[in-house]
């Protein structure tokens, strides 16, 4: 008995230790989880195989994870179709991951009703499996017009030395991923003041910014031109948030 307490410790500090450290970064992507899920599967696993051991209670809120996790999937679907019509996809793949979902709501209901938890928690890992897939599939080609890192280094030589300004910092890892090799970026903090300093201590600075901030910089004063520029929705494309109000941004490449 001590040695499945002690493992359960272990994968509880586990889980923590890995939530506390991601969740401390100023900058949080989905893989950041990708630590924590062997951690998270294997104490929710014995969980589900053994639910008929558990008391009524017990089983109860096994039931209603199920439930919740099935309405999330169908609600991330339902918002798929706003997503799809701000990023102008109108072909009937668009409601593929809808037609997934719905279809695995059905089936979960079904297997909590009638099935194991086993039972229930195989047909959500493929319903969620699908619908993923079927989102992927639907918004990958869309999503890629807002790749523009790549479009944008190829506007400006090799030799230029790159920043961020404040406002464009989510952009800066993006950025060193597609120069070569050698190259870095650097996030600029602060105001506007300390981009105009680069601009006049720096004459090979290459500052990539939002286009309201290069309406506040003297760039007639400092000679300086747009060598480069893009639309988006902000870094990654459209965000739940922006959904009810999808609004583009323009980033500018800003150099002499």
């Amino acid at each position: 008995e001590r040695k499945p307490a002690a493992t359960r410790r272990f994968l509880y500090l586990w889980l923590a230790a890995a939530l506390v450290v991601f969740s401390l970064s100023s900058f949080k992507l989905d893989y950041y989880l990708l630590p924590i899920m062997p951690a998270a599967a294997l104490i929710v696993a014995p969980a589900i195989t053994h639910a008929t051991d558990f008391s009524k209670s017990g089983r109860r809120l096994i039931k209603l994870f199920f439930a919740l996790t099935a309405i999330a999937v169908l609600v991330v679907s339902l918002i798929s179709l706003r997503v799809a019509a701000v990023l102008g996809i109108n072909n009937s793949l668009r409601l593929l991951p809808l037609l997934f979902a719905a279809v695995g709501f059905g089936a979960v209901g079904y297997c909590l009703v009638r099935r194991s938890a086993f039972a229930t928690a195989i047909v959500l890992c493929v319903c969620i499996a699908a619908t993923m897939l079927s989102l992927e599939l639907t918004f990958l080609p869309g999503f890629t017009r807002f790749l523009l890192t790549k479009e944008l280094v190829s506007t400006v030589p090799g030799n230029r030395v790159w920043f961020t300004s404040p406002a464009a910092g989510d952009w800066a890892n993006d950025l060193a991923f597609n120069l070569p090799p050698g190259h870095t970026v650097e996030r600029l903090t602060g105001n506007h003041v300390k981009v105009v300093e680069i601009f006049r201590n720096n004459p090979d600075a290459v500052v990539l910014m939002r286009e309201r901030e290069f309406n506040n910089l003297a760039a007639g004063e400092l000679n300086l031109k747009i060598l480069g520029q893009a639309e988006t929705y902000g870094h990654g494309g459209p965000r739940l948030t922006m959904l009810p109000n999808p609004q583009r941004e323009v980033l500018l490449v800003i150099g002499r």
